[in-house]
């Protein structure tokens, strides 16, 4: 248990100072660069997130479970980093084919012919990091991303200060860094196998056939279910270029950006529960009365989050960067109304991933990917950034409901309660008024809605609060006499 807390609030430490230090990076380039050429930037970034997914297969949780039990560990290493280069090799060139093919800019084929080149270096990192989960030991893929978040701080200052650096300069220096952590991790790496195992020496050049059919045979259903979560994560800005005008792909992209140093939150709070439906697996009476209290909570903790943020959020875009990113304003808003949503549907597909029906899981997945992509040529050539934004919002109002009936239907017995008007309803009438924003006294309306329901859900659910805060971060629980 002790090595499980230390793994979580290294993890913990690790994501709040790396997003952090990307966010501070950002926010410097959107000081120091135009609009216009960061929309080349930021869509070349966002193909990556695409290719280095592909490329790494997904087998994430293959590599945690598999590399524990293995009996050859060095062959294990060493079949997995030649899967992982030689699907990188692929991914990388199936990116650039298909940005000719569909007649991108040169600017951006150049740009992703740079930024892509850390897909091979991350596929590495990603066979070393699930290593270490496995042997419980993250704080070495910690502390070598955090010397990347200082390197890129380092970085940010020196582009702050001069000023005079292309962007394809500066994405060539992020993947000179992205090799640098590559290479703190893989020291990381032998000397804790040397030490643990002196004997252990290291080859490229082992291969394991049966490891190589296992890996494709049983990891199929979760690569597609990350691909397609991913997908319909940042496929909304890719299509955005190709819709509207380049500059809309900054503002989506600065919003997007932003959601991130919050949407890690919900993950660390879904996977802290994730136990307690193991534990509980079977017994649908205590699973629940425990699932339907922990949703509650989460709703009640993520809503006062989201509303503060609505509260600060324009006034803190104001004062960094004037009214430059104003359309990146609503994007933030209209995406950190799925905060709410994403906690519960995480929360309800591990009851599904319990029960080994991930490929229930990926059904879903697969028709909300269809709906997203249909709201984006519905909703972008009029409202732009916004409606990429809304169009990763509304499916996710849909998903909830039928992800619960599904539940309600597969196992009659579990009986998971919480307030749809909390969830659903009060994220539907703040994305209203974000699109209101610009109608006589719609934001004085919004910040005194705002703060009413802040007060509201404070009052209503502080007990509650009170206790998840407890549980969560101090750990206590309730003796028994």
């Amino acid at each position: 248990m002790a090595s499980i807390r230390k793994n979580v609030i290294t993890a913990t430490i690790s994501n709040v100072f790396n997003n952090a230090s990307y966010f501070i990076f950002v926010l410097i380039l959107a000081k120091k660069y135009s609009v216009h050429e960061l929309s080349y930037y930021s869509l070349s970034f966002n193909i990556y997130f695409l290719t280095t997914l592909f490329a790494s297969m997904g087998i994430g949780n293959l590599i945690i479970r598999e590399y524990h039990k293995s009996s050859n560990r060095v062959k294990f290493v060493s079949t997995l980093i030649q899967l992982e280069l030689l699907s990188a090799s692929v991914a990388y060139g199936a990116t650039l084919a298909i940005a000719l093919l569909a007649n991108y800019e040169v600017r951006v084929v150049h740009f992703l012919f740079i930024v892509c080149l850390m897909a091979f270096f991350d596929n590495i990192n990603f066979v070393f990091s699930n290593a270490f989960v496995s042997l419980r030991e993250q704080q070495y893929t910690s502390m070598a991303s955090m010397t990347e978040g200082c390197t890129k701080l380092l970085f940010g200052a020196y582009i702050y200060l001069s000023g005079g650096l292309s962007l394809l300069v500066v994405a060539a220096v992020l993947v000179l860094l992205r090799c640098i952590t590559l290479l703190v991790q893989g020291t990381f790496f032998v000397r804790y196998h040397r030490l643990h195992d002196p004997s252990a020496h290291f080859s490229l050049f082992q291969f394991d056939r049966s490891l190589a059919r296992m890996i494709f045979r049983d990891g199929k259903t979760f690569f597609f279910i990350t691909l397609i979560v991913a997908a319909y994560n940042r496929l909304p800005i890719i299509l955005l270029s190709k819709l509207s005008v380049m500059e809309q792909v900054t503002y989506m992209d600065m919003g997007f950006k932003a959601f991130n140093t919050m949407s890690f939150v919900p993950a660390i709070l879904v996977n802290t529960f994730y136990p307690t439906i193991l534990k509980h697996l079977n017994e649908f009476q205590q699973l629940s009365e425990k699932t339907s209290k922990f949703i509650q909570a989460y709703i009640s903790f993520s809503n006062i989050a989201l509303v503060v943020s609505y509260l600060l959020v324009p006034f803190a875009f104001a004062i960094v960067f004037g009214h430059k990113f104003d359309p990146s304003i609503g994007v933030f808003q209209l995406l950190v109304l799925s905060l709410t949503l994403t906690g519960i549907m995480s929360t309800q597909a591990n009851i599904l991933f319990a029960h080994g029906l991930e490929r229930v899981d990926l059904i879903m997945n697969i028709g909300m990917f269809i709906v997203v992509i249909g709201l984006v040529f519905c909703l972008v050539p009029t409202f732009n950034s916004l409606g990429a934004a809304l169009s990763l919002f509304i499916p996710d109002l849909g998903f909830v409901l039928v992800q619960n009936k599904i539940l309600r239907k597969r196992f009659p017995a579990l009986h998971i309660h919480y307030s749809m008007i909390d969830a659903i309803v009060v994220p539907l009438i703040l994305a209203i008024f974000i699109f209101l924003n610009n109608m006589p006294y719609s934001r004085i309306a919004l910040y005194v809605l705002s703060t009413g329901y802040l007060v509201a859900t404070f009052t209503r659910y502080k007990s509650v609060l009170y206790e998840m805060i407890q549980r969560f971060f101090f750990k206590t629980e309730t003796k028994r006499a």
